[in-house]
């Protein structure tokens, strides 16, 4: 059987090549001192604001939390869930670009490849996680009140079951080389990394080409304008296409979720599972009228129709 994730397979080669033996941990943990070091910029930027400092480090720590929660939890049932997905596709026989077309074409031109189609794939995705029945899930990335770069880690297992189950349907019949996907996941993650900044950066002349710390900022705000905005992870251009692209300025709205807890760990594991449960609180009983309603219907046709077969 093929392998469920050769991004996974690929991440992994890559960072033991690059990290000189070390393991995804370890490339975290370089991500980590990178966020740890733009943190005290920030913190001497704002005049040494340590309320800002505090806020900051806890909502690392929360996010530091859910690495661990995903990691040694839930990472296996994720990895067997997806690994049972790709069976099944690989089961179906859908024809399939082979790995062999990729032997001869160079890694500068398969990269730029992978990046451009992982991001297209990613962006309805996104746009997907922000529709209502899927948005409790999402919601936990938005529950961040102060951007920082470890922001893009603070993912919710069920997300990442949700995007790895679509990069199988979406993605598995182009046969990619595992190598290229490694370095381009590699490059997709830091470069998340560097969106989720506290910084207002933009890119200036090539702000469509390459999402900058504003750009994301500006998905993450608070506001009715910017609800579903900014759905591109790498290429604002798709954003452009579609419709979805806001970024009026520099974004000093207030970040987050409304509704969502902030920076409580456990609350933020079960808040998919509790808003699944208050929907379906909603909704059962006027399903069950429905259903009931139908049903009597249903049984009164019958007991015409047995009328009309007597008579």
């Amino acid at each position: 059987m093929e392998t469920i994730s050769p991004f996974l397979d690929g991440l992994k080669t890559i960072c033991w090549n690059l990290f000189i033996g070390a393991n995804y941990e370890s490339a975290f943990l370089y991500a980590l001192a990178i966020v740890v070091l733009f943190t005290f910029y920030g913190f001497y930027k704002r005049g040494r604001n340590r309320a800002w400092l505090n806020k900051q480090f806890k909502g690392i720590g929360v996010t530091i939390f859910f690495v661990l929660v995903n990691s040694f939890g839930f990472a296996l049932f994720v990895y067997m869930a997806t690994e049972y997905a790709q069976a099944g596709y690989n089961s179906l026989g859908l024809p399939h670009v082979s790995p062999t077309f990729w032997a001869d074409v160079p890694l500068w031109v398969t990269l730029p490849l992978i990046v451009l189609i992982y991001d297209f794939a990613n962006y309805w995705n996104h746009r997907l996680m922000h529709m209502d029945w899927l948005w409790p899930v999402h919601a936990i990335h938005h529950s961040e009140t102060e951007m920082n770069g470890m922001t893009t880690y603070r993912v919710h297992f069920l997300e990442s079951l949700v995007m790895n189950l679509s990069y199988v349907l979406l993605l598995s019949w182009l046969g990619l080389p595992k190598e290229a996907l490694g370095i381009g996941v590699l490059f997709l993650s830091l470069h998340n990394v560097y969106t989720h900044m506290d910084l207002d950066w933009d890119h200036g002349p090539f702000r469509y080409l390459l999402a900058s710390p504003r750009f994301h900022r500006w998905h993450h705000a608070d506001v009715p304008e910017a609800h579903g905005k900014n759905l591109s992870n790498i290429f604002p251009i798709y954003d452009v296409l579609f419709g979805t692209y806001y970024v009026p300025g520099t974004c000093d709205v207030k970040l987050g979720a409304t509704g969502v807890p902030e920076n409580d760990g456990a609350k933020l594991v079960l808040y998919p599972f509790k808003a699944l449960y208050d929907y379906l609180y909603k909704v059962m009983p006027v399903l069950w009228r429905f259903l009931s309603n139908g049903m009597s219907h249903v049984f009164d046709e019958i007991l015409r129709f047995k009328k009309l077969l007597r008579d």
